[in-house]
């Protein structure tokens, strides 16, 4: 197939587009980066999502476009919303449009299983749960979901909805300071102090990189005219025993300083993977132990010291 994958030179694209490579698929990338892949077939497209620019060009003769560019953070203040919506929201709208005069067949959005759904009333989290979210960035990633259920119901577009827990791995920018696993074993290995909002308590659900491109790539073989699945590992761990076991691993013993929890952070997500399992075939590969120590030779180039029992 021929795919376009939007926001390529990011960290869950840079990890999909070489799976899409490995598979045969055609790949062009765009985004507002230059392009950083060291593939010399994958034809980049510079241009600004939130304007549209280039992205027509973009379109041209594909099939499949993996939506994965997201220009803000869960933790954007409620009173800079409109700047989320702008970016992300509009800028979907104008995308969906363009692939419907571009007869574009199929999208496949990387949407936020830690954040569509707000408190959870139950656990683990599946497809039915209710979707209330409790920070903007969490509405408007719901917001796009319920747009492209719009626009597969009114257009030859067939929508695929991910909702990705919290994944971790090879190529995280950690120059953004967001993701635990990524910045956890970035700090430790570099002896940086590492901060952590609240006692710790809280429990998430990881999913390494490379079950995630898995996921994603799988979703090509849907058929449905709009699917919603979750891709989690399904375990709910936290920040406390995630601490504990990159310790183990590399035997560092870092400052870990607890700062006051933050408003939007919810104690406990873990989803349900029991509808991807059926509905695609997917499941999850990656331990936590063996993620963890892939992140670390990532990060250092170096087997970590010490191994989890």
């Amino acid at each position: 197939m021929r795919c376009l994958v939007l926001g390529g030179t990011g960290f869950i694209g840079k990890n999909l587009v070489a799976k899409l490579e490995q598979q045969g698929h055609f790949v062009r990338t765009y985004s507002s980066s230059q392009n950083s892949s060291e593939s010399t077939t994958v034809k980049h497209i510079q241009g600004n999502f939130s304007t549209g620019e280039n992205l027509e060009l973009a379109l041209k003769e594909i099939d499949v476009v993996y939506h994965l560019i997201c220009n803000t953070l869960p933790n954007l203040p409620h009173t800079k919303s409109s700047e989320d919506i702008e970016d992300n929201l509009l800028g979907t709208i104008r995308l969906l449009n363009l692939m419907t005069n571009a007869k574009n067949k199929k999208i496949i959005f990387a949407s936020s299983g830690g954040t569509v759904y707000g408190k959870p009333e139950y656990l683990p989290l599946d497809e039915k749960h209710p979707t209330n979210p409790i920070c903007s960035y969490g509405i408007t990633k719901l917001s796009i979901e319920k747009y492209l259920h719009l626009f597969a119901l009114n257009s030859h577009i067939n929508a695929v909805v991910l909702r990705i827990s919290n994944p971790y791995g090879p190529h995280h920018n950690i120059k953004k300071m967001q993701g635990l696993i990524n910045t956890l074993c970035f700090n430790i290995t570099h002896e940086i102090p590492v901060t952590i909002w609240g006692d710790g308590s809280i429990v998430r659900d990881y999913i390494h990189i490379d079950d995630v491109g898995n996921a994603l790539v799988s979703a090509l073989n849907n058929t449905e005219k709009f699917m919603v699945a979750n891709v989690s590992s399904g375990v709910g761990l936290s920040v406390n025993m995630i601490i504990q076991k990159v310790l183990s691993i590399t035997g560092a013993n870092p400052e870990i300083q607890y700062k006051e929890a933050r408003s939007f952070d919810i104690q406990e997500c873990i989803l349900s993977n029991d509808q991807i399992k059926k509905a695609l075939d997917w499941s999850p590969k990656i331990n936590i132990d063996e993620g963890i120590i892939r992140t670390v030779e990532c990060l250092t180039g170096k087997s970590p010291t010490k191994k989890h029992p």
